[in-house]
């Protein structure tokens, strides 16, 4: 893999630990998530909101922050099932909390 900005060659695991590095630096030099504080991310099942969520989730002990999961059911039937069912097993893979809400509840 090859970094944008920098055009650097790293192998995966290494590409991945920079990212969290620049990251942790990120949140940490700009103040961005005090310790104690609670992120929520949205998830929707598929791969982008699960890298979303793994991020902060590899570093919230060094940040002091804790972390749940958000997914809108949008009450369409056979729509998000498998989506919705793939965010629970997420959830439980990585024992984070995790609030379903209702799209109707939001409008």
């Amino acid at each position: 893999l090859r970094r944008p900005r920098s055009g650097q060659a790293l192998c995966g695991t290494c590409f991945c630990a920079a990212f969290d590095a620049e990251v942790l630096h990120t949140v940490v030099a700009g103040r961005l998530l005090p310790p104690g504080a609670v992120v929520a991310v949205g998830a929707s099942g598929g791969k982008d909101s699960t890298v979303l969520a793994h991020v902060p989730r590899e570093l919230a002990p060094r940040l002091g922050i804790s972390l749940r999961l958000v997914a809108v059911d949008e009450g369409i039937g056979g729509y998000r099932d498998a989506a919705l069912a793939a965010v629970r097993r997420q959830a439980a893979r990585w024992e984070l909390p995790l609030t379903v809400v209702a799209y109707a509840d939001l409008v």
